[in-house]
């Protein structure tokens, strides 16, 4: 089914691309059109339903601007997708260990690190689990770009390190000891022992 707009619907998707912004805001669109909060979800429920936003979850929406073509193919990056869940975080356990080839393993599950306790979530069939750190543990993790999006991941020595003390999040016992074996020709040895002293356990 090929997209189209209503005038307020063509204001709001021109005014995302204009500024190039990818994720809105329910709160947002009613600022933005300076309408009620039910015009608001109204419209943003026409915009899903033509394709032209994504629920990431409730209030949050992607677009997916004109460069997706006239049906409107979403994009299918799952980092992209978990950055928006929370904040702060980073990716990390087997996502960040996948990411750095520390295991040839693919997770269905995406794991991030987070300060806050929160339920695993699904956006288009791909599980969200999220694993929460003390503010203490917060570090080793840098922003780097996956398929053009910034995300905030853990240093390959953080990942391994993530990996060790919580193996249920990266393939259990035994994909563990696959992944020190191959962690020792791929992480800078000095960052791995000044991350484990900050560790603190």
């Amino acid at each position: 089914m090929e997209r189209t707009l209503s005038h307020n619907e063509a204001k709001v998707v021109l005014d995302l691309e204009w500024r190039n912004q990818r994720i809105v805001t329910l709160a947002e669109l009613r600022k933005a059109l300076g309408a009620s909060d039910g015009y608001a979800r109204k419209l943003a429920h026409g915009l899903v339903k033509k394709g032209w936003l994504e629920r990431l979850r409730p209030g949050l929406f992607q677009l997916v601007p004109a460069s997706r073509g006239r049906e409107g193919v979403a994009e299918m990056n799952p980092l992209a997708a978990g950055a928006v869940l929370v904040s702060p975080y980073f990716y990390s356990f087997g996502t960040a260990c996948t990411h750095h080839g520390l295991t040839e393993q693919v997770f269905a599950e995406v794991y991030l690190a987070c300060q806050q306790s929160r339920r695993p979530q699904r956006i288009r069939g791909k599980r969200y689990v999220f694993v929460q750190l003390p503010q203490r543990h917060f570090f080793g993790f840098e922003e780097i770009s996956v398929l053009g999006h910034a995300v905030q991941m853990a240093t390959p020595e953080r990942a391994l390190l993530d990996a060790i003390d919580r193996p249920r999040y990266a393939g259990g016992i035994g994909e563990i000891s696959r992944i020190v074996a191959r962690s020792a020709r791929k992480v800078r040895w000095e960052a791995l022992l000044e991350l484990a002293s900050r560790w603190a356990s």
